[in-house]
Parts: structure tokens; sequence; C-alpha cells
């Protein structure tokens, strides 16, 4: 999945990176539970959380955590019937 710099900024801030990262990659959960429970998962073992899961407006359940060095990294599903 590619999001613009308008998608992210409907629902975070952004700020364009000084000399690091361009891109962040993004991973398709099973369900909406599969996107908490890999989310809390992650923090347990010690990932940074840059946006808790909420129910996006595009359908999803969305959230993301940084990577070791400092990349976001997304979790989503879709909300309901896909």
């Amino acid at each position: 999945m590619f999001d613009t710099v308008d998608v992210v900024e409907s629902f975070s801030t952004y700020e364009a990176p000084a000399g690091g990262h361009r891109m962040s990659l993004a991973f398709r959960c099973a369900d909406p539970a599969a996107v908490d429970a890999t989310y809390a998962s992650l923090l347990a073992s010690g990932t940074n959380s840059v946006l808790e899961p909420f129910d996006a407006f595009w359908g999803q359940r969305y959230a993301t955590v940084a990577d070791p060095d400092g990349n976001p990294v997304d979790l989503y599903a879709a909300l309901g019937e896909a």
C-alpha cells in the first residue's frame, strides 16, 4: 500500500525526513483484533509507538510503530466485511 503525504496528513502529523527515510512499510493483519494484538506485542518487546490503533475513516483499523532505526511501520486491517 502506498500513501501520499496528503493522505498521511489527513490523520497524523507529518514531518519530511531530514536525511532519513522517505517511505514506510505497511503490514496487513488478518482482522482488527490482530492489529491491536500485534501492536501490543511489539510494544511489549520494546518497540516505540508512533500512532495507537484507531478505526480510520477510510475503513481500516490502523496503527504505527517505529522500527529500531525510527522508520514508521504501519499495521492495518479492514473494518467489517472486506
